[in-house]
């Protein structure tokens, strides 16, 4: 964490950090191979693999960036395979998420930023941010086990708001969109995180490797898989 916090410095001194600054947590969810990702031609993040996240941490505002990203290990901007220009606001916290395929018509891989990401919740819930990464799953719809369907016909490369839920341990159904067959369901211990936000992904493949799952991402960058109950099917 050391080396990667100082990374982000040096990064950002390099880039011209002044005054303004927004947070950013990056999570990578594209089936593809561990990557680097370069910011204005300098290099950013290093060797980050799938299924593993940053923690929300400050960047520039105010200013046109272009995020590259390169399969690992790149040694120069002629590497990048994709590129996104973004511009973030002064103050603002955003959630972005790499997902997608490379090479793949149907399902590319691109970069997806929530723009009004949370750090922590309040009054004893947990918020939840999720986003539908899976690309081979069709639109879904998501219940708390005995509570009902919290989130209804999320399609994919799509967020959510935030979702505020009691901080108790729970059961998530995943639903076809306008289904009650439960085609998944996850054990989510959130009594773990009260007071604390979190982004849940639904990551790999209902038919391929790696398998379908739902893991969190967590503000400090930690991921947490959430144990499967049953096998994801069709």
């Amino acid at each position: 964490m050391r080396k990667f916090t100082l990374l982000l410095l040096l990064s950002a001194i390099h880039l011209g950090l002044a005054a303004q600054t927004a947070r950013l947590q990056v999570i990578h969810n594209s089936p593809s191979p561990t990557v680097d990702i370069w910011v204005n031609g300098v290099p950013f993040l290093p060797s980050f693999e799938f299924r593993t996240a940053t923690p929300f941490v400050d960047v520039p505002a105010g200013m046109a960036l272009e995020i590259g990203i390169a399969p690992s290990p790149s040694s120069s901007p002629a590497d990048i395979i994709a590129t996104f220009p973004v511009t973030f606001s002064e103050g603002g916290t955003y959630v972005a998420v790499a997902h997608g395929v490379v090479g793949n018509m149907t399902t590319p891989f691109d970069l997806a930023i929530y723009d009004m990401g949370q750090e922590s919740s309040s009054g004893g819930q947990t918020d939840l941010l999720v986003f539908h990464g899976a690309p081979d799953a069709p639109s879904v719809d998501v219940a708390v086990r005995g509570l009902g369907d919290v989130v209804t016909d999320l399609g994919f490369g799509v967020f959510t708001g935030y979702l505020s839920v009691p901080a108790a341990d729970v059961i998530l159904d995943i639903k076809p969109a306008g289904e009650e067959t439960v085609v998944a369901s996850f054990s989510a211990p959130l009594s773990l995180l009260e007071g604390q936000s979190a982004t849940v992904f639904a990551s790999g493949f209902l038919s391929g490797d790696p398998g379908f799952g739902l893991w969190a991402a967590l503000a400090d960058g930690t991921v947490i898989g959430l144990e499967a109950l049953t096998n994801a099917r069709v």
